[in-house]
């Protein structure tokens, strides 16, 4: 007997979890080999060699689920207001 969660079967949620983990792996390298990273606390300090309309993309993949909640991937797949909302609240906008 199967047994079920949410209308999933186990293995399922198993193969969903081991395809999470590859995600978030080549999520996590390639922000590695994308160059600087800073805290938010420094993106605050606007420094000027950055980019200013996408600061959110100098933290790392750490520093930014910290802070928005959500990983990279999720918030670019947001509406342009809503990242511009969430920077708002960051300071980061």
């Amino acid at each position: 007997m199967e047994m079920k969660a949410a209308g999933k079967t186990v293995a399922e949620i198993k193969a969903f979890a081991i395809e999470e983990k590859k995600r978030m792996a080549a999520e996590i390298a390639g922000s590695i080999a994308g160059g600087p990273t800073y805290t938010l606390d420094q993106l605050r300090k606007r420094p000027a060699d950055l980019d200013q309309t996408k600061l959110e993309s100098y933290l790392s993949d750490a520093e930014f689920m910290k802070a928005f909640g959500m990983t990279k991937t999720a918030y670019n797949g947001l509406p342009k207001w809503k990242q511009a909302d969430a920077k708002k609240k960051l300071g980061i906008n």
